[in-house]
Order: C-alpha cells, then structure tokens, then sequence
C-alpha cells in the first residue's frame, strides 16, 4: 500500500434547456512512498444527463498507460460506457 496518495478532481458542467447537462470530469491520482517508485492515474469521465432520472456515461479508464504500482499488475487502459434509469413508481 502506498504511503502517501493524493488525488485531484476537476470537473466542467454545462446546462441544458429541460434540466439537462453535459459534465466532464477529470480524475488525477499520485501515489508516493513505495520502496521502488511512485504512480500517476488519469481517468475521465464524460456524462450527458437527461432529466434527473436519465444518464449516460463514458468512462476512461488509466489514460496514461501505467503498468504497475510497486508490484501490482494494473489493466491497461480501458473504457466503460453506462446507461442509468433511474425509475420511481
């Protein structure tokens, strides 16, 4: 486990007619203090919401391509697209 982690959050959201947004998310994260070297993890995440019930979302998953932390084994980079309904009765 790292010693030390900091992680940054900047996210832009615009507003639509209707009660409807556009978001752009980014996601930094730095781990330090491992007994070989530090990381850096970059995800964003893009959202377009519909109403307050409707969303859908594309994620991208470690932009920069980090290998491993210490000796852990990380994905490459990926993506992840999601649709949320959100329905009350």
């Amino acid at each position: 486990y790292p010693q030390w982690r900091q992680q940054y959050n900047l996210g832009i959201s615009y507003n639509l007619p209707y009660n409807n947004s556009v978001n752009l998310n980014f996601i930094y994260q730095n781990f330090q203090k491992f007994s070989t070297s530090g990381a850096d993890l970059l995800n964003t995440r893009l959202s377009l919401d519909i109403t307050k019930n409707f969303d859908i979302k594309a994620e991208v998953i470690n932009i920069l391509g980090e290998k491993s932390i210490k000796d852990y084994t990380l994905s490459s980079t990926h993506y992840i697209l999601g649709v949320n309904w959100y329905f009350l009765n």
